[in-house]
């Protein structure tokens, strides 16, 4: 009824052949979030190179996603944080941060202990809004992580 679209829409690091990481990355964000989240709990995700026809222009539909989508969940790592992803980061943090039209989940994907780059406003959101994939706990359905993810939904 407040005519969104999607759930949430899923922003990872796309197209960067250059390590082994960002193709687990690819696996986890078009493969194990969407098997849980809309097969087993049924909710209806946005992953851009599964839903967006091609051929568009890629930063007009990414915009026009994230308003389609009552959550935007950002899957952090250091490659994504490096890369041209941060379109999509700064486009889903002004939409929550200023217009508060958008909720994020950013889930901590494999990042090093030390990792202090991130952008300014995405330190801004509450740390209650961020979720920690671990490898070996958080794949049971069952697991905190995805209690976690869903009480964020």
């Amino acid at each position: 009824l407040d005519g969104k679209q999607y759930d949430a829409y899923i922003s990872y690091l796309k197209d960067n052949h250059s390590k082994v990481t960002t193709q687990e990355e690819h696996k986890f964000a078009v493969e194990i979030l969407p098997k849980v989240l809309e097969e087993h709990f049924g909710y209806k995700l946005c992953i851009f190179e599964r839903d967006v026809s091609p051929g568009g222009a890629a930063l007009d539909d990414i915009q026009s996603i994230i308003d389609k989508s009552r959550r935007l969940i950002i899957i952090l790592s250091k490659s994504y944080v490096a890369n041209e992803a941060m379109y999509e980061l700064e486009t889903g943090l002004h939409k929550a941060l200023v217009d508060r039209k958008i909720k994020i989940i950013v889930i901590e994907y494999k990042l090093p202990k030390n990792f202090q780059s991130l952008s300014e406003s995405l330190q801004l959101l509450k740390s209650n809004r961020t979720v920690k994939w671990e490898e070996e706990s958080s794949h049971a359905v069952g697991s905190r992580f995805w209690k976690k993810v869903r009480y964020l939904m």
